[in-house]
């Protein structure tokens, strides 16, 4: 993968962020808290843990691959208890890594990251390829907030590539 693809990609990743918590700020804190079946989990995940989870996966792989840094543990985020405070908070995450990637080579992109995981596995892979599963785990789960928004009349609307791709325009 090219280096004009990822940053590409990793703008799309942003802007899907953008929707979804945009969508998120218009929910009561009851709604954002409530836990729902269709986040999957045991118990139940509410749309703030899912959110929660994609600020600690984007902060992991920051640190990782920004810092050289293996975190053992999450974020604390007892803190952060409203979409306006996790907005902020991933935003700062999202930005500093698109600075990062846009400082980056084609010849490093192919480089392998190493790094140990929470759980004490060691791993060695392309750089690409790391930033690659960032945008496409965050797919992932923004599609489970889409589906939690959507529960509570709060559709993000569209958040496809080609949708992206054709605002940019």
């Amino acid at each position: 993968m090219n280096l004009e693809s990822i940053s590409l990609l990793y703008r799309y990743h942003v802007w899907a962020y953008d929707r979804i918590l945009y969508a998120a700020a218009r929910l009561t804190p009851e709604q954002f808290n409530q836990p729902l079946d269709c986040l999957g989990g045991e118990p139940p995940r509410s749309l703030r843990a899912v959110l929660i989870h994609l600020l600690n996966a984007e902060w992991v792989w920051r640190s990782r691959t920004m810092l050289g840094i293996s975190p053992t543990a999450a974020l604390d985020t007892s803190g952060l208890t409203t979409p306006a405070e996790l907005f902020a908070q991933l935003r700062e995450e999202t930005e500093t890594m698109r600075y990062y990637i846009a400082g980056l080579t084609s010849a490093r992109l192919q480089e392998p990251v190493t790094y140990t995981t929470t759980g004490g596995r060691s791993f060695a892979t392309p750089l690409w390829q790391i930033l690659a599963h960032m945008v496409l785990h965050g797919m992932q789960h923004r599609s489970e907030a889409a589906l939690a928004l959507t529960n509570f009349d709060a559709s993000p609307g569209d958040i496809d590539l080609i949708r992206f791709l054709r605002e940019s325009q």
